[in-house]
């Protein structure tokens, strides 16, 4: 898709494109029933609570040259859960019409390899 951006002369400065949409309760309901094995959500605080621990280990945490820090996924975890994240204007069908990868393709795919490596994951 980069590439169609790229060679649009008309594309606006931003072009918002979204595959699959999910929840946090939908991804949790499709590995149940991929893998037989019931998955349910764990309750971890608020969006609240996670951006001001995400901000105090930021900041009493030592400099590293990780290229993921813990604060960042606590930081990326806020911005999805509370909807600041979420793209506003979608423009999927700019570019025609295009078979977008599901969240279950993409588990099942990832079940899959894991199954290569230990058969006792996938059921």
């Amino acid at each position: 898709m980069v590439a169609l951006v790229a060679l649009d002369p008309d594309a606006p400065r931003v072009v918002g494109i979204a595959g699959d949409r999910v929840t946090a309760r939908s991804v949790a309901q499709t590995m149940s029933e991929l893998t037989g094995t019931p998955f349910k959500l764990q309750f971890a605080g608020t969006t609240g609570t996670l951006s001001l621990l995400g901000k105090a280990v930021r900041r009493f945490s030592a400099t590293t040259d990780a290229a993921f820090p813990a604060w960042q996924g606590m930081q990326y975890f806020v911005s999805m859960f509370s909807g600041e994240a979420q793209l506003r204007h979608v423009d999927n069908d700019r570019y025609g019409d295009h078979d977008w990868t599901s969240v279950r393709d993409v588990l099942a795919a990832h079940l899959a390899s894991q199954a290569e490596v230990s058969p006792a994951v996938v059921k």
